[in-house]
Formats: C-alpha cells, structure tokens, sequence
C-alpha cells in the first residue's frame, strides 16, 4: 500500500474505533509497517480486524490479519493430506505427479510431495506415518508462507544482509553455508 492507502486505511479504523486517536507519528510508522502489504489484502485484513476486535488495531494485529487474508485459500495440513491420498488413488505409482494436475493443486501441496518423493509416498507400507511426516512439511510451508506475510520486506532485506555477512555467505535456506558441520567444529575449536 502507499501512503494515501495507508491513511485511508487509518482513516477507516478510526470510523470503526472512534475513541481511539492516531498521532501523527503512529500514521508514519503504519505507513512504514504496512507499505508492502497489498492494498486489497490491507482492506480485506482491516475488515477481518473490525468483525473480530473491539479495540484499534496493532501493527502485528494488522499485519496478522493479512497473513490470514493471503492464506485463507491454502488448505490445511489435513486437507493436503486428502488431496495427496485422492492423488495417490487416481495416478498411482507413476513415476512422478502429471503435469496437468501440477497446476490443479495448491503450490505447497506440491512442493510438500516434491519433498516427500512421489515414488516414496506410493510405495509406502506405512501411511500413518507418512501422513505425520507429511504433514508436517506441510505445515512447515504453510507457516513460511504465513511468515512472508508477517514479516515486513524491510525487516527480511535486513535479515538478508545480515546472513549474507556471515562466513559463508547466506544461502536460500538461511543457513551458516555450505558447510554447516566444519563451521560448527571450527566455532568449537
């Protein structure tokens, strides 16, 4: 959103709760805070706010509000978990899932079987346990893409450039680098 979205915004909140008053300071930091959250994402998350809360909005309330805005479409764990066992049944053990029903399906629920291994998940002879594993790449996912919304981009280029100085360098994953256990012996030394 940008500035004159964000006052809008503001301006809509202080309707909805009129006792509280924004200073001109507290719209500043909104503006700053919220400047990467889309603006139907931001409307949609104030309307959430005002049908839940008696009370003004925090940045963290807003900005969690609109993390359950942008996931609201994402199944949960357990409706992956159907969709991957619906997958299983239809296609079976071919070696990997058809393209076509690559664009049918929520992103993470791929990534997730991408994870798991389609073949693994095929001939598995314990489905118990590979429903909690799976389940909880899932979720593991879903929670990141929870977080991309939560966290302010200002907050993540930060974090980038942090890990980028860190021996090594910062890898996608956000890891020490490539080699993880010899920096961790060499700490130790």
């Amino acid at each position: 959103m940008n500035k004159i979205e964000v006052i809008q915004l503001l301006s809509i909140l202080s309707s909805a709760f009129p006792i509280f008053e924004i200073s001109e300071e507290t719209t500043d930091l909104y503006i700053f805070m919220l400047e990467d959250i889309p603006v139907e994402v931001g409307v949609a998350a104030a309307r959430l706010h005002i049908s839940k809360s008696k009370f003004f909005p925090t940045i963290s309330e807003l900005r969690g509000a609109a993390a359950e805005v942008a996931t609201a479409q994402t199944p949960s764990p357990e409706k992956a978990w159907e969709i991957v066992v619906q997958l299983i049944q239809e296609y079976g053990l071919s070696r990997a899932v058809p393209e076509k029903v690559k664009e049918k399906i929520d992103p993470l629920v791929f990534k997730a079987i991408k994870t798991m291994g389609w073949v693994a998940l095929n001939e598995s002879t314990n489905p118990s346990i590979d429903r909690a594993q799976y389940m909880k790449i899932y979720a593991n996912y879903r929670n990141r893409k929870v977080d991309e919304v939560i966290i302010p981009d200002s907050v993540k280029q930060v974090t980038q450039s942090l890990l980028k100085k860190l021996p090594g360098g910062a890898e996608e994953n956000g890891s020490y680098g490539k080699d993880e256990k010899s920096m961790d012996r060499k700490r130790l030394k």
